[in-house]
């Protein structure tokens, strides 16, 4: 049904390989510490803590989809547990009152993601990453109205509302890119696409 596509998968947006291919990796980890101490107002102590546990997270990360490569649901279901282990490690370093802050972090933790891997694979500023998470919640919060929706409207409707959304956030997300950066997205569009057209009818890509 309609109301359980995931939001990750409807954009039909990031290749599946692209965390493994960049070597940019410290300085992603970097970039969420930075993020992180904003929110939480991090000690020293914390921020080692933390790096060690992202450090070692990102590792097994890489393990988990270089092992499910041929299995998307697999590797969906590998990385989320992934994901949901190192949010649990995290915590058990936060004070009580940096958990409840660092719940509310989270809660944009989707449109983040999507910005990280998107950072990867086009190194982008902190201008374009800033401007590209605002487009991705707005997203997020457009396609919640849209799953509220759902069950009202027929199911062709729907899809093309769907289409023309995927279309608008690519565009505006265009709009933000430099010209290099513009032809790696559209590659990594078209190579999604053509993805998502050779697997058969009930399959679902990963969600990134």
């Amino acid at each position: 049904m309609y109301k359980h596509i995931p939001i990750l998968m409807i954009m039909l947006i990031f290749a599946a390989s692209v965390f493994a291919q960049k070597p940019e990796r410290a300085e992603r980890i970097d970039k969420q510490i930075a993020r992180l101490d904003k929110a939480l107002n991090l000690s020293a102590d914390q921020k080692s803590k933390i790096t060690e546990i992202l450090e070692q997270s990102q590792k097994e990360m890489i393990k988990d989809r270089d092992a499910n490569k041929d299995d998307p649901r697999a590797m969906r279901e590998a990385v989320n547990a992934r994901r949901e282990i190192t949010d649990i490690q995290i915590k058990n370093v936060l004070t009580d009152e940096q958990k409840t802050k660092f719940e509310e972090f989270q809660k944009s933790r989707t449109a983040r993601m999507q910005v990280d891997e998107l950072d990867e694979a086009l190194n982008l500023t902190d201008e374009q990453e800033a401007k590209i998470e605002k487009i991705f919640q707005a997203r997020d919060d457009k396609m919640k109205s849209m799953r509220d929706e759902a069950d009202s409207r027929p199911t062709e409707e729907r899809r093309e509302q769907m289409r023309a959304e995927m279309k608008a956030v690519n565009n505006e997300i265009l709009k933000v890119l430099n010209e290099e950066q513009k032809e790696k997205y559209k590659e990594m569009i078209k190579e999604r696409m053509e993805g998502m057209r050779g697997r058969g009818p009930g399959q679902r890509g990963p969600r990134f």
